[in-house]
């Protein structure tokens, strides 16, 4: 996600620090920041900084974005951006933590935020009801239907459930 037009505070890592320029799109709402690095002129993020101590690797540009178009700020999608990230998931464990530091970053995130209640948690939890519903539906029985039950509700546990200030991956930074 970007700001139009203007300046891009970004490190291209292939071709060392310098300024893009994206040419403006239609503006998006605050949530399509789901996942994605977002970008935005020096001057918003000296303005509206991004929160370095966000205590969960996983909603921090969701919430910064939320901050951003709550000032006013447009923010829109760029689908020819490149972002990485580097998360290594060994299996399904590896997969349900991230859900359920995902549903932990929520509830902070939510009560910081009361206005985001309704998408970050209240839909969510509707969603993941009725897909697990539709899912008890003959023939709806698929491995990624089981997969994404399985994050869906791992999320929900990790709002419920206290999870402490977490790492991306279990045993990362341990000696």
């Amino acid at each position: 996600l970007a700001a139009p037009g203007g300046e891009i505070a970004v490190e291209d890592l292939r071709a060392g620090d310098e300024v893009l320029t994206l040419s403006g799109v239609r503006p998006v709402r605050w949530d399509a920041c789901w996942g994605a690095h977002l970008g935005v002129p020096r001057s918003w993020q000296l303005e509206q900084p991004f929160d370095a101590t966000f205590p969960f690797p996983s909603l921090e540009d969701t919430e910064w974005g939320f901050r951003l178009t709550r000032q006013g700020r447009p923010v829109r999608y760029e689908p020819e951006a490149l972002c990485f990230h580097d998360h290594r998931y060994d299996g399904p464990a590896d997969y349900r933590h991230r859900a359920r530091t995902s549903g932990a970053a929520t509830r902070y995130t939510a009560r910081r935020h009361p206005r985001m209640l309704w998408p970050l948690i209240l839909r969510p939890a509707a969603a993941a009801a009725a897909s697990s519903l539709l899912a008890l539906w003959p023939g709806q029985w698929r491995r990624d239907t089981l997969w994404d039950l399985d994050f869906r509700w791992n999320y929900l546990w990790g709002i419920v459930t206290r999870q402490r200030h977490a790492r991306l991956h279990p045993g990362e930074g341990d000696k």
